[in-house]
C-alpha cells in the first residue's frame, strides 16, 4: 500500500480486521494513534482506533494501542467510552485491559450512562462488581433519571441490589423521576426476591409514587401474586383506595386475578366496598365475567344484590354482558333481576310468545292448504 493511501478510514479498518502488519506499518509512516475516523452513518461523533479495536473485540490489538500511546478514554458516538463499550460487548479480557490501563470508571456519555449503570442495564454482574469494588459512584443518574439501584432492581439483580445497599445506597430513596423506590420498581416488576431483600433491609411498603401507586397497587395491577402476599405479611395496607374510592380488591377482581382477590380477602378487605358510582367488586367481576372471583366473592360474603347508583345489580351486568356462568352462580347465591332487566325479560317473553304463535297460525294455514 502506498503512503497516500495510509488513511484514518483505512487505519481504522485494519484495526478492527486485526491486520497488526498494516497497523504496524500505517504507525510506521506516521499516523496519529489516536487519529479519528467518521463516516455518514457516525452523526453524532467519530471513533479512534482503540475504540474500533474494542468494538471489534480484538483484545491484542487493543493492548498494542495502547502499548503506542492510544488515548483510553477517547470517546465515540455519543460520548461512549472504550470501556463502555466493553461492558456492553460483554469482553471480560478488554474490559480489564482497560481498567489496567487506567480507564475512567465515572465516564458519562450523552444519554447519562456510566459504565455502572451501563453493567447493570446489561446485566453484567461481573463487571458491575469490579466497578463497584473500584468506587463507582451510585448517584450518576441517567438522562431518563434512573439510578444504578433503579435499574437494578426493575432487571431484578439481587446481587447488585445487595452491593449496592451495602455501599450506602438508601433503601427508601427514590430512584427514579416518577417518584419510585427500588420496593415499588421491584414490586411493579415481580421479582419476589430483590422484594424481600428491600423489606428486610427496612424498606417502607407506605411511600407511593407521584401517580398515587403504592408497591402493593402495583403489584395487584401487574398480577404478581407472591409479591402482593409478601407485602400484605409486611404490613401493606389492604385497605388502600385509589381514584374514585376503588380499592385494590376492586382492582384484583376487575382482573379476575383469583390468587390476589383470595389473599386480599384473607388479608382483610371489605368484599362489599362501594365506589363513587356504587360499584362492588362483585359488580366488577361480574361485569367482566371473571367466574373465580365471582365465586370467591360470594364465599366471603359478597352480597349478590348489591345496587350501584343507576340501581344496577351485578346481576344486571353478568345478563348485559352475555357471562352465563357468572349468571348461574349469582342466582344459586339468589340474586335478583333489577326491574329494568325484569321488564326487559318480560317484553322479550312478550314477543317470543307473539313470535309462536305467528308460526303457529302460519303451520296452521299451511296444513289446512295442504
Amino acid at each position: 500500500m502506498k503512503k497516500e493511501m495510509f488513511t484514518a478510514e483505512s487505519f481504522i479498518k485494519a484495526v478492527a480486521a486485526g491486520d497488526m502488519e498494516q497497523v504496524r506499518a500505517m504507525l510506521d509512516s506516521g499516523l496519529d494513534v489516536n487519529c479519528r475516523y467518521s463516516s455518514k452513518e457516525m452523526k453524532t461523533g467519530s471513533v479512534t482506533p482503540l475504540y474500533a479495536a474494542v468494538s471489534a473485540g480484538q483484545l491484542e490489538m487493543a493492548r498494542f494501542l495502547l502499548g503506542c500511546g492510544a488515548d483510553v478514554n477517547a470517546a465515540g458516538p455519543w460520548d461512549v467510552t472504550p470501556l463502555h463499550v466493553s461492558i456492553v460487548n460483554g469482553s471480560m479480557d478488554c474490559f480489564h485491559l482497560l481498567l489496567e490501563a487506567g480507564a475512567d470508571i465515572q465516564a458519562v456519555n450523552t444519554q447519562g450512562f456510566t459504565p455502572l449503570l451501563a453493567s447493570v442495564v446489561w446485566q453484567r454482574e461481573e463487571m458491575f462488581c469490579e466497578l463497584m469494588a473500584a468506587g463507582a459512584r451510585t448517584d450518576i443518574r441517567n438522562e431518563d433519571g434512573y439510578t444504578p439501584m433503579r435499574c437494578a432492581a426493575a432487571v431484578g439483580n439481587l446481587r447488585m441490589v445487595q452491593l449496592l445497599l451495602a455501599a450506602g445506597v438508601d433503601v427508601n430513596a427514590v430512584q427514579d423521576p416518577d417518584g419510585s423506590t427500588a420496593l415499588l420498581v421491584a414490586a411493579h416488576r415481580g421479582h419476589l426476591e430483590v422484594v424481600r431483600l428491600l423489606l428486610e433491609k427496612g424498606a417502607r411498603v407506605d411511600v407511593r409514587r407521584n401517580d398515587g401507586f403504592s408497591a402493593l397497587r402495583a403489584a395487584v395491577d401487574q398480577l404478581h401474586p407472591e409479591v402482593v402476599e409478601l407485602l400484605l405479611l409486611a404490613g401493606a395496607d389492604v385497605h388502600e383506595q385509589v381514584e374514585q374510592n376503588f380499592t385494590l380488591l376492586h382492582h384484583a377482581a376487575t382482573q379476575g386475578e383469583v390468587d390476589i382477590v383470595h389473599q386480599l380477602l384473607a388479608a382483610g378487605a371489605d368484599v362489599n366496598a362501594a365506589t363513587e358510582y356504587g360499584f362492588t367488586p362483585l359488580h366488577s367481576a361480574a361485569a367482566m365475567g371473571h367466574v373465580g372471583a365471582v365465586e370467591h366473592l360470594l364465599l366471603a360474603g359478597a352480597t349478590p344484590n348489591a345496587r350501584d347508583n343507576k340501581k344496577r345489580t351485578p346481576m344486571a351486568y353478568a345478563i348485559s354482558k352475555g357471562h352465563y356462568d357468572v349468571m348461574r352462580l349469582l342466582s344459586a347465591a339468589h340474586a335478583e333481576l333489577d326491574e329494568e332487566w325484569k321488564r326487559a325479560i318480560h317484553h322479550a317473553k312478550q314477543r317470543l310468545l307473539a313470535y309462536l304463535a305467528l308460526l303457529l297460525a302460519i303451520g296452521a294455514a299451511c296444513w289446512y292448504i295442504l
